[in-house]
């Protein structure tokens, strides 16, 4: 979908039923401003709304800022909304026995969960990988294996 900010308009998306969201949405700034905090884009105009995108692309409008999407299924407009820079805390709940729930305050959607294994005698490397989808919640539930000796967690904004 393209937006132009200089002329404040964007591609919309016009369905007569129901529209389901998937995949990637890609966004691209075709107007040379730069995005801003509470601008909107109405890109989907539908009988009814449902699924959601896997990824957004770019993964943030600029730095501080990220995509809100709690209104795409229900009137389909993308907004703008403030990312905050400063740290914050993980929580880690072990959940049935064998998966591990890791949440951050949702204020910080938008920064991405990084984790490593390794074995005991390692402990903490310079071996960190992105959780896949973390930018886009404040919640992963990732599988629990206790033989694996040490997971460590950290979050990271670009």
């Amino acid at each position: 979908m393209e937006v132009s900010l200089t002329g404040g308009t964007n591609d919309q998306l016009n369905v007569t039923g129901a529209l389901i969201y998937g995949g990637t949405l890609v966004v691209t700034n075709i107007g040379g401003s730069a995005y801003s905090v509470a601008q909107t884009f109405k890109l989907f105009n539908a009988a009814s709304y449902s699924g959601a995108f896997g990824s957004i692309g770019p993964s943030s409008p600029a730095f501080g800022l990220k995509w809100d999407t709690s209104t795409l299924t229900t009137d389909g407009t993308l907004r703008i909304a403030t990312v905050p820079t400063n740290p914050t805390n993980i929580t880690a709940t072990l959940v049935g026995g064998d998966t591990l729930q890791v949440d951050w305050p949702a204020d910080h959607t938008g920064w991405t969960l990084q984790m490593q294994t390794n074995a005991v005698a390692i402990g903490i490397s310079t071996h960190w990988i992105n959780v896949p989808g973390s930018a886009f919640t404040n919640q992963v539930l990732l599988p629990f294996n206790p033989a694996v000796g040490t997971a460590f967690f950290r979050m990271f904004y670009p």
